[in-house]
């Protein structure tokens, strides 16, 4: 669900958005998003928003079979080390298995934005922005 406001004669914008997640293996979710916009002149939009995040991990995830990847590498630290070794600038095989984890939780986010869009006549605009977000149960591949 999502809604937004205008009031004085457009110049000020107020939005919200509430969404469910439902999943049976990661469980649920509510997140929501509350956003400013406000347009003191024409050319001007000044804006900023706080929203939650949730994401779940996919299927393959958490129950994909192990796979296997077999990569040529030179160890550049090695080489430079030894630069007339040729055996250090060699390539050699290094292999990486990657297994899923039945155990992943959601990931969850919390976002702060803020910033401005400054209408330069007709054709050309700029924006400023910054940007906090804060990631956690972050699903990542663990290094080997």
């Amino acid at each position: 669900m999502e809604t937004a406001i205008k009031l004085y004669d457009n110049a000020l914008e107020l939005g919200y958005a509430l969404r469910f997640d439902e999943y049976s293996d990661v469980g649920n979710a509510i997140s929501q998003k509350l956003a400013v916009a406000y347009r003191p002149v024409d050319s001007l939009l000044l804006r900023t928003s706080l929203a939650a995040g949730f994401r779940a991990p996919d299927l393959s995830s958490m129950y994909g079979s192990p796979s296997k990847s077999v990569a040529l590498i030179i160890d550049r630290l090695a080489c430079r080390n030894r630069p007339d070794d040729a055996e250090a600038c060699a390539t050699s095989p290094r292999t990486t298995i990657f297994d899923s984890n039945p155990n992943l939780k959601a990931e969850t986010s919390t976002s702060l934005s803020t910033g401005l869009v400054w209408s330069i006549g007709h054709r050309l605009s700029a924006s400023m922005d910054y940007y906090k977000i804060k990631v956690g149960n972050a699903i990542t591949r663990l290094a080997p």
